[in-house]
């Protein structure tokens, strides 16, 4: 059988490698529940949130043979000095996107990315603030 773990491993691999790869100045990922200390010269920031949420029976049949489609979203928060220009922000929010628009990844279970959601958050102390929300899902057999 799949487990959650395994979802939020494939999550956090695939958005890792990617901001990693394509993210402008590679800013530091901190994932959501862990403790971080935002960089006091304010340099561009961004953390990771999977959040799981209903899962819902697909198909019936025998205890251990039975698919259960599992839903949930990824939140990128992106984080820019708000003394800036807000090109920054809005570059590191397209890499976010970017990161999950239109993929699966991982087997067993495979994650799949559906609907994406960008709102500007706004000021918050010297921080300027985006969201990306990444809905998905992932079926297992249990």
């Amino acid at each position: 059988m799949a487990s959650r773990q395994t979802a939020v491993d494939a999550i956090m691999g695939e958005f890792s490698t990617y901001w990693g790869a394509n993210a402008t100045g590679t800013p530091p990922i901190t994932w959501g529940g862990l403790p971080y200390d935002p960089p006091d010269d304010l340099t561009p920031w961004t953390r990771c949130t999977i959040v799981h949420g209903d899962s819902d029976i697909v198909t019936l049949g025998a205890v251990g043979n039975r698919v259960w489609r599992t839903a949930g979203a990824v939140i990128v928060q992106v984080f820019t000095n708000v003394n800036l220009s807000r090109q920054p922000s809005d570059d590191l929010v397209e890499t976010a996107i970017d990161a999950f628009r239109g993929k699966s990844v991982g087997t067993d279970p495979a994650v799949r990315f559906r609907k994406i959601t960008a709102k500007e958050v706004g000021a918050d102390g010297p921080w300027f603030q985006q969201n990306v929300t990444i809905m998905f899902d992932y079926d297992e057999t249990a």
